[in-house]
C-alpha cells in the first residue's frame, strides 16, 4: 500500500514546529501560531481582544470568546490554528488550564465540531481521524475517532477509549478505508515502553482494529 496522509495536517505540523521552536507551553505555542495564521487568511478570521471572530461566506460571524483567568482552572481560550483546504474547514485550538482540544468551524454553515486532536483527512477527504493519548494525567482524552462528512456535518463513525494502551502517534491513512496506528502499551513511559503497530480497517460490519502483521 502507498502511505497517504493529510497534506493539511503535515503542513500545520511543520509550521507549528517552526513557529513554536523553543516554546514548551501549548498555550503560548497556539498564540504564536495564531499570529502567523491570521495574516494568511486576510481578514476572514480576526481577533478583537478576547474574541476570535470567523466570518462565513453567508455573512454570519462565529464568535468564540476566551473566558476565565489564564493559569487557573477557569481558563478557556480559543486560538486560530489555520484553514484546512483539503476539508475546507477552519481549525481552532482550544486551551484549558490542563489539557487541550480542537474545534472545526465550517466557513459556510458555521457548524462546529469538537475534536480531541488535530484531524488527519482520508485521501478522498470524506473522513477525518483523530488520536489523543493520555494514560496517566487524564487531562485529555485517550481515544481514537473517525468521523465522516455527511449532510454538511461531521458524523461520528468510530470511537474507542482503550484502558491498556494509547495512540502514541498521529493516525496515517493507507487508503480510504485503512488507518495505521501505533499503540503504546500502558504505562507507556520511559525508554523501555512497548509499542505495537495496528491497523484500523473499515469493513461492511464497521471499523475493526487489529494488530498489524508485518513480514
Amino acid at each position: 500500500m502507498t502511505v497517504s496522509s493529510s497534506a493539511d495536517f503535515n503542513r500545520l505540523s511543520v509550521l507549528e514546529d517552526k513557529v513554536c521552536s523553543g516554546i514548551s507551553n501549548s498555550y503560548q505555542c497556539s498564540r504564536a501560531m495564531e499570529k502567523t495564521q491570521l495574516s494568511a487568511v486576510k481578514g476572514a478570521v480576526s481577533r478583537e481582544g478576547a474574541r476570535l471572530r470567523i466570518k462565513t461566506s453567508t455573512g454570519s460571524v462565529v464568535e468564540l470568546r476566551d473566558s476565565g483567568v489564564e493559569g487557573t482552572d477557569t481558563q478557556l481560550t480559543y486560538q486560530f490554528a489555520g484553514f484546512m483546504p483539503a476539508i475546507r474547514q477552519d481549525l481552532v485550538h482550544v486551551q484549558y488550564f490542563e489539557g487541550d482540544a480542537y474545534l472545526l468551524v465550517d466557513p459556510v454553515t458555521a457548524r462546529q465540531t469538537r475534536l480531541d486532536a488535530m484531524p488527519v483527512s482520508s485521501p478522498d477527504k470524506t473522513r477525518i481521524a483523530t488520536a489523543s493519548m493520555d494514560l496517566e494525567a487524564q487531562y485529555n482524552a485517550n481515544r481514537v475517532r473517525v468521523l465522516k462528512a455527511m449532510d454538511g456535518d461531521w458524523q461520528m463513525e468510530y470511537s474507542t477509549e482503550p484502558k491498556s494502551w494509547g495512540p502514541s502517534q498521529p493516525p496515517v491513512w493507507l487508503d480510504n478505508n485503512t488507518l495505521r496506528l501505533v499503540r503504546c502499551l500502558k504505562p507507556c513511559s520511559g525508554e523501555s515502553h512497548q509499542t505495537v503497530p495496528a491497523l484500523l480497517r473499515r469493513t461492511p460490519e464497521g471499523w475493526v482494529l487489529t494488530d498489524e502483521k508485518r513480514p
